[in-house]
């Protein structure tokens, strides 16, 4: 049986053999964008976590690319009124992700913009995917 003492000796050698690294490349990070201007409103529920309108998600993304990372997921969150049965705001080509999508690529064309598909955020009624019957259709 061997042992890896000397690989934990120091920083610098933990560092060298380090199984795992990870660059700010390697990440994505998530957006909640809203409709309006001149909105960034903090989500009670996640701690530093906030809702930006496109505006302030532009000038947000100023700071996030000078940390060098490359990757956004967006997540869109609309009024109530906006909701139906099928979610049919998120196949809107004027919703607010899509929106959002074209400003950001037309400002940081380098960005990588992943966006959130799942329905829950444009059903009135909550679900990943439109009911019919007793069944919430998702696939």
């Amino acid at each position: 049986m061997k042992r890896f003492r000397p690989y934990r000796i120091s920083q610098e050698i933990r560092d060298r053999y380090a199984d795992v690294s990870l660059h700010p490349s390697d990440f994505i990070y998530p957006y909640f964008v809203v409709e309006g201007k001149g909105i960034k409103e903090p989500v009670a529920s996640m701690e530093g976590v906030f809702r930006f309108s496109v505006d302030e998600l532009l000038r947000d993304l100023e700071a996030l690319s000078i940390r060098q990372i490359d990757k956004i997921l967006l997540f869109g969150v609309i009024p109530p009124e906006k909701k139906d049965e099928t979610g049919s705001e998120g196949l809107s080509p004027d919703s607010i992700v899509c929106r959002a999508v074209r400003a950001v690529k037309r400002r940081f064309p380098g960005i990588i913009v992943f966006t959130d598909v799942c329905l829950c955020e444009y059903t009135s009624h909550g679900h990943c995917g439109i009911i019919r019957g007793h069944d919430v259709e998702n696939d």
